[in-house]
């Protein structure tokens, strides 16, 4: 009686390479399956369904779009100081669409500028919080 010893490793790629070849069948198979087989034509009535739209361009000529009020232009908020007609310093400020204009404006309340600026809205850093802790140090009184 003879005793054959078959090593692992030969068992491992008989069983890999059966396994792999399994799977190149099968993948060939659905291959064949898909690509071969031909579809079944389908219906008029499947294929496309034309909507039946009308669009009334009437609208347009109507009276509620002419009684549409259009936005104004953007005003921005100018910070001023002027003197006016008794040479007292007044401060405040004034919406306008430009300088020139904030500058008109406040000529004709017969104000003679002294400062003007634009107001910058807004933060410079959109990424800081609204509300920011004050330091300990300033909270502590001794």
């Amino acid at each position: 009686m003879a005793i054959v010893f078959v090593s692992p490793k030969k068992k491992i790629l008989k069983i890999s390479i059966a396994i792999v070849g399994f799977f190149a069948i099968g993948v060939i198979i659905i291959t064949l399956f898909v690509f071969l087989v031909r579809p079944k034509p389908a219906s008029e009535e499947v294929v496309f369904l034309k909507p039946n739209i009308n669009i009334d361009f009437s609208v347009l000529d109507s009276e509620e779009l002419a009684k549409l009020v259009l936005l104004n232009n953007i005003e921005f908020k100018f910070d001023y100081e002027a003197e006016d007609k008794d040479n007292k310093k007044v401060f405040g400020f004034v919406y306008a669409q430009s300088i020139d204009l904030a500058k008109q404006s406040l000529e004709k309340n017969g104000l003679k500028i002294i400062k003007l600026e634009k107001e910058i809205l807004g933060r410079d850093n959109p990424f800081t919080s609204y509300y920011q802790e004050a330091s300990t140090e300033k909270n502590i009184k001794k």
